[in-house]
C-alpha cells in the first residue's frame, strides 16, 4: 500500500464536490429543534475548510519515569510488551468569509493506523464526559497508567515537582493518586461528540454543532498501547463533513469528503 506522509506538521483542506446521503438521526433531531420563524432560510453554501494537525504523542512511562518512580509491578505485568501512549489530536473548522453556517452539521475525524498491531483503550470525549461539563468548560479526568480514563470522585493531587505535558485545550499531568496514574484536563468544545474505537489502534468522531463557535480547535483525546519496540506510527486521518435536510427532513442532505492526509507520528516523546 502506498503511503505518502506529509513532511509538514499541519496543512488545510477545501471540501470536494458534495454528494447526497442520509443524514444520521443526530443531524436530523438538531434541525428538527431549530423551530426556525417564519421566512428564515437556511444557509447551504460549501461548508468550511479544514486545519487538521499532524497527532501529538505523550509516551505514558516516560512522563512517569521523570517522577523518579518505577511503574507498580502488578500494573508492568498486566501491560507486558506494551507500551501505553496518548495521542492528542486536533481538528479546526474556518466557516466561509469567517461566517458559521445557519444550519446545524457534523463533522467526521477517523485516524488509521497501519502496520503496528496497536490497541486503542480510551476515546475522548465521549457521553459520560459531556454529561459533567459544559461547553467551554475544562473537565479533569483521572488517566490510569494502561490508558483506561475515568471520572474520579475528588480532585487529584499532582505531582508539582514534574512539569505538565500542555496540548492545545489539554493537559497531562503525574498524579499521586493510587488509581489515576495521571490527571489529564481538556477543552469541551461542542455539546454532542460520539466517539469510538475503531479498526487496529484507530478512533473516529462525530462531532455535531448547532449554536457553538465554529471558528476554533477542537481537541480529541486518544489512548492506545503500542508493542514496546514501536518506535513511529504510520498514519492516515479521514475527514469529512454533513449537512442535515431542511428542517429534519430528507431534502438538501448533503455530503462533503477532504482529502485523506498521511502522517508519521513519533511515540517515544
Amino acid at each position: 500500500m502506498s503511503h505518502d506522509e506529509l513532511i509538514t506538521d499541519e496543512v488545510t483542506l477545501t471540501p470536494k464536490v458534495y454528494t447526497e446521503f442520509e443524514a444520521d438521526e443526530v443531524l436530523r433531531q438538531l434541525m428538527r429543534s431549530r423551530r426556525p420563524r417564519l421566512g428564515l432560510k437556511e444557509n447551504w453554501d460549501p461548508p468550511f475548510d479544514l486545519r487538521v494537525v499532524r497527532p501529538r504523542a505523550v509516551d505514558l512511562r516516560t512522563l512517569w519515569e521523570r517522577t523518579g518512580q518505577e511503574v507498580p509491578p502488578h500494573i508492568a505485568a498486566a501491560l507486558g510488551p506494551q507500551r501505553p501512549v496518548l495521542l492528542h489530536h486536533t481538528v479546526t473548522p474556518f466557516p466561509p468569509n469567517g461566517k458559521s453556517p445557519v444550519s446545524p452539521w457534523g463533522l467526521g475525524y477517523e485516524f488509521v493506523v497501519h502496520d503496528v498491531d496497536a490497541n486503542t483503550e480510551s476515546v475522548l470525549p465521549n457521553d459520560q464526559v459531556l454529561q459533567i461539563a459544559r461547553v467551554g468548560q475544562n473537565v479533569e479526568l483521572g488517566l490510569e497508567f494502561g490508558g483506561t480514563v475515568g471520572i474520579p470522585e475528588e480532585a487529584l493531587e499532582l505531582v508539582t515537582a514534574v512539569p505538565a505535558v500542555s496540548l492545545t485545550g489539554a493537559q497531562v499531568t503525574a498524579s499521586t493518586n493510587q488509581k489515576y496514574s495521571f490527571a489529564l484536563s481538556m477543552m469541551i468544545t461542542l455539546r454532542k461528540v460520539i466517539g469510538a474505537p475503531v479498526g487496529v489502534g484507530g478512533a473516529q468522531w462525530k462531532m455535531y454543532r448547532q449554536d457553538e463557535r465554529l471558528d476554533r480547535p477542537h481537541p480529541l483525546i486518544q489512548t492506545l498501547l503500542v508493542p514496546e519496540k514501536v518506535k513511529t506510527i504510520r498514519c492516515t486521518i479521514r475527514t469529512w463533513a454533513k449537512q442535515a435536510g431542511f428542517f429534519g427532513s430528507r431534502i438538501g442532505e448533503k455530503f462533503w469528503r477532504y482529502d485523506d492526509q498521511n502522517f508519521s507520528v513519533d511515540v517515544r516523546n
